[in-house]
């Protein structure tokens, strides 16, 4: 499978053919990063598509496990990964940033890390 890639400001590259595309680790990583960017509901084409960052995560009260859940399943709903094999997260209560690391293992046994992402 192949997506096209994602520049530094998130934004679709285009005009160099092919090497615009990514795929193998590249597309599970990018496809990860993707999901856990996306509010959930935000995409008219798709309102399942996302993680649930409101209601789920961003609520009155941080629940360290009940946010683990919730985007452990946004990732493993990218259908490239198999297995998560690590998984971190910090909770920056001052900021209310969330800083999550984690190390997964593809269809293909690629295991390709992700992050630190902060959201």
């Amino acid at each position: 499978m192949r997506v096209r890639k994602l520049d530094e400001n998130n934004d679709m590259c285009f005009g160099s053919g092919n090497s615009d595309f990514v795929s193998g680790e590249n597309y599970t990583t990018q496809r990860i990063l993707t999901v856990l960017r996306l509010i959930k509901g935000e995409w008219f084409l798709d309102l399942a598509a996302g993680t649930e960052w409101f209601g789920k995560i961003n609520g009155e009260h941080y629940n360290e496990n009940q946010v683990a859940l919730v985007i452990k399943n946004a990732i493993l709903s990218v259908e490239t990964v198999s297995e998560i094999l690590e998984y971190n997260q910090i909770f920056n209560s001052e900021t209310r940033a969330l800083t999550i690391t984690a190390k997964v293992q593809d269809n293909s046994g690629n295991t390709p890390s992700i992050g630190p992402v902060t959201i």
